[in-house]
C-alpha cells in the first residue's frame, strides 16, 4: 500500500462454514476473524439455528414472535476497536434479512437487525425494521440522523439493507428479491462515533452492556439474517 493511501477495516459474518441446526447458548458461533469473538446469547426459550439460504450457504434463524417477550436470542460480536468503531470515518453497515409475517405487537414491538450502542447513549449505528419500514440511525457527538426506506418490505422474502455514512450524508440502500433497488438519503452531521471498547455489535435485538438480551422490549428480530458486514473507511 502506498503511503497515505486509504484503507478499510472489514468484518463479514456469513455463517456458511458452520454446522447446520440449533446452536447452543453462550458458545462461540464462528471462527475468529481479525480477533473477533462471535457468540449466541439467549434468554428463556429463545434459540438460534442455522438454516439453508435459498441463494446458497446458510442463514441465521432468530426466534419467532413471542407476545410474552420472554424468548430472546441474539448474536454478539466482540472485536478490537478498529473493526467496530468508525470514529469520524465514513462507513457502511449491511445485512440481508427475511422478516417473519408475524413480528410485532405487545412488548415485542420492533425488529432490530444489527446495531452497536443503544438509543440514548453517546453513540449508535443501527439498522432496524419497524412496521415493515427499514431504517438506519447513526448518532455521534454532533447529532443523530435517521434515514428510512420509502416502502414496507414484504415478509417472507429476502432483502438486503446497506447503510452508508459519507461525511454528513446518510444513505439507505434497499435491494429487493426481484432485483429492484431503492435508495433514500438524509443530510446531517453525526460526528465522531466513540464507544466503550467492550460494547458489542449485536445481531437481532438489544442487549445489556454485558451482551445479555434485555427482557421486555428488546426489539427482537423475528426472521432470518445473513451476510452482516461492517466496513470502516480510514
Amino acid at each position: 500500500m502506498e503511503a497515505g493511501a486509504p484503507s478499510s477495516d472489514r468484518l463479514l459474518l456469513d455463517f456458511d462454514d458452520l454446522p447446520p441446526g440449533e446452536v447452543a447458548a453462550d458458545v462461540e458461533l464462528a471462527p475468529a476473524q481479525h480477533g473477533a469473538e462471535v457468540r449466541v446469547r439467549t434468554v428463556g426459550a429463545g434459540r438460534v439455528s442455522l438454516e439453508p439460504h435459498p441463494r446458497g450457504g446458510q442463514a441465521l434463524r432468530l426466534p419467532p414472535y413471542d407476545d410474552t417477550a420472554t424468548a430472546r436470542a441474539v448474536v454478539t460480536v466482540a472485536a478490537p476497536p478498529a473493526l467496530l468503531q468508525p470514529d469520524g470515518h465514513d462507513f457502511e453497515l449491511t445485512a440481508s434479512f427475511n422478516l417473519d409475517a408475524e413480528s410485532e405487537g405487545g412488548l415485542d414491538n420492533g425488529n432490530n437487525l444489527v446495531q452497536r450502542g443503544l438509543w440514548g447513549e453517546a453513540a449508535q449505528y443501527k439498522i432496524q425494521v419497524d412496521d415493515g419500514i427499514v431504517s438506519c440511525r447513526v448518532a455521534g457527538d454532533r447529532g443523530e440522523v435517521i434515514v428510512k426506506g420509502a416502502e414496507a418490505v414484504v415478509p417472507g422474502a429476502w432483502f438486503t439493507a446497506r447503510c452508508v455514512r459519507s461525511q454528513d450524508r446518510l444513505t439507505l440502500h434497499l435491494d429487493g428479491p426481484d432485483g429492484s433497488s431503492a435508495a433514500s438519503e438524509v443530510e446531517g452531521p453525526t460526528g465522531d462515533l466513540s464507544f466503550r471498547d467492550d460494547t458489542p455489535l449485536v445481531i437481532g435485538g438489544k442487549t445489556t452492556p454485558e451482551g445479555i438480551p434485555v427482557e421486555g422490549a428488546s426489539d427482537q428480530f423475528n426472521g432470518a439474517v445473513d451476510d452482516v458486514e461492517l466496513v470502516v473507511h480510514r
